[in-house]
This record gives C-alpha cells, structure tokens and sequence, in this order.
C-alpha cells in the first residue's frame, strides 16, 4: 500500500473489523449462558469440561433445551438462536480464518482458505463481496441484540 489513502481498502478494513466485534460481542453472550447451563446442568448431562469452541457451545446448550425440562419455555427461542450462530459462525469463520489473497477491487476481495477432510488439508477460495459483507455485519449486529435479550432472560429466570 502506498501513503494515499484508499478508501476501497478502509472500508474493507472496517468491515472485516466490524465483524470481528460484532462476533465478540454476540458470543460472549452465548458464553453466559453456556456457563450458566454448565454450572447448573453440565454434571446432570455428564459433562466434564465447559465447551470452548463454537460447535461444542452450540451442541451443549442444544443438549440442555432437549434434556432439561426447567428450559422448556426457552427451547424454540434458543435452538433458533443457536442455528443463527452456527450459519453466521462458519460465514464469520471463513474470513476471519482465512488468508487475504487479493486485496480489495470493486468491492471484493478474495481469501484463501484451508480445510481439513479426512486428515488432509484441501484449499479452496472464499469470495468477501463488500455488499454481502454488510448484510453480514446487519445480521451480526442483530444476533448480538438478540443474545444479549435472551442472555438476560435465561439468567433472570435461573439465577
């Protein structure tokens, strides 16, 4: 990059930090729950660890909703949840995983990204399209909103 500035390039920037917050924010709300879920429930359900990762995040708490009859009010509302993170997480994952390949152009950008099946790494390249990319952050900004309310209504209800 040269000393002028590139607005293509800045709003690139933004967007990819965007998301990065914007996914801090809404799984550190999903975090409270897992721990509350956890600490009330993880020795019913024959857990021995907090689940740190996002799939096991997500199949614990879907393990509670299904298990847990004091969570049944919650179950539609939080399994809807769950699905959301788990479509926005693996948009999120792709970029924030992946390697920039080419620099913004006419608002895209292309990243590199390595996946493993079956042992073995397999590259393939992921599209970060800047109108696709701002759907991303709306979408994120509202799953926050959304698990920060039901983040407070869980803890409301079985503090």
């Amino acid at each position: 990059m040269n000393d002028k500035s590139n607005p293509e390039w800045d709003d690139f920037l933004r967007s990819i930090g965007s998301i990065t917050i914007l996914w801090g924010l809404a799984e550190l709300c999903l975090d409270a729950i897992i721990a509350l879920f956890f600490k009330k429930y993880g020795t019913k359900l024959n857990e021995k660890q907090l689940p740190k990762m996002l799939s096991p995040k997500i199949k614990f708490a879907n393990k509670c909703f299904s298990r847990i009859s004091a969570l049944g009010e919650f179950k539609t509302e939080g399994e809807l949840l769950l699905n959301r993170f788990n479509c926005l997480g693996q948009k999120r994952h792709e970029i924030i995983h992946g390697t920039l390949t080419q620099l913004p152009q006419n608002g895209t950008a292309m990243f590199a990204k390595l996946d493993i099946i079956d042992n073995l790494h397999h590259h393939r390249s992921v599209l970060f399209d800047g109108a696709q990319s701002q759907m991303l952050i709306q979408e994120l900004q509202h799953l926050g909103n959304d698990a920060a309310n039901f983040a407070n209504k869980i803890l409301g209800n079985l503090l």
